[in-house]
């Protein structure tokens, strides 16, 4: 892989404080699984000579914050396409970013978007390889990269079980 945590961790920035216009501090530990239920998840697939995805899983209330700031609207009047068009064009800037420094041949895909609760997205040999957590205004926000490959074995859910580098040792998961 051509990029690291501490790319990973200014392209989120970058794009959050350009795009959003709003402060993020990181957080110490990566959002547990069981707290992201809640969570809007946006994904960008990367396909070509590296294989990946790219994942932001953001509370409600921030996807709402943000896309009211996005669209120029009251936060009152977001409905969930407004949050979907909004964290869909935040994930497609922070993959189009991480894609510059990956092999020549290489695609996006268009952003996906998954709301509801307690809901799992596998790619089957997909590993966790890179996550930054943060907080803003309260409300916290995590960058996952994904990517394919054969540097461990497979778990039974299609995952590769190995820690995340700068995860403070917790193992990756499927999508979710």
């Amino acid at each position: 892989m051509a990029f690291d945590n501490a790319q990973l961790d200014a392209t989120v920035r970058d794009t959050w404080t350009a795009v959003c216009g709003l402060p993020i501090e990181p957080l110490d530990d990566p959002i547990a699984h069981a707290e992201r239920q809640r969570f809007l998840s946006a994904m960008i697939q990367i396909s070509g000579d590296w294989v990946g995805a790219v994942v932001m899983d953001v509370e409600p209330g921030l996807a709402r914050n943000i896309s009211a700031t996005l669209l120029g609207i009251e936060s009152n009047v977001v409905v969930k396409h407004h949050m979907s068009d909004a964290l869909g064009e935040l994930v497609n800037i922070v993959g189009g970013s991480l894609k510059a420094d990956l092999p020549p041949d290489t695609a996006l895909s268009l952003p996906t978007l998954m709301v509801g609760v307690d809901i799992r997205m596998f790619l089957p040999g997909a590993r966790p390889v890179l996550r930054t957590s943060y907080s803003c205004n309260g409300e916290r926000l995590q960058v996952t990269v994904f990517q394919m490959g054969d540097p461990g074995e497979a778990t039974p859910n299609g995952s590769a079980a190995e820690t995340i580098p700068g995860s403070n040792g917790v193992p990756g998961s499927p999508l979710s």
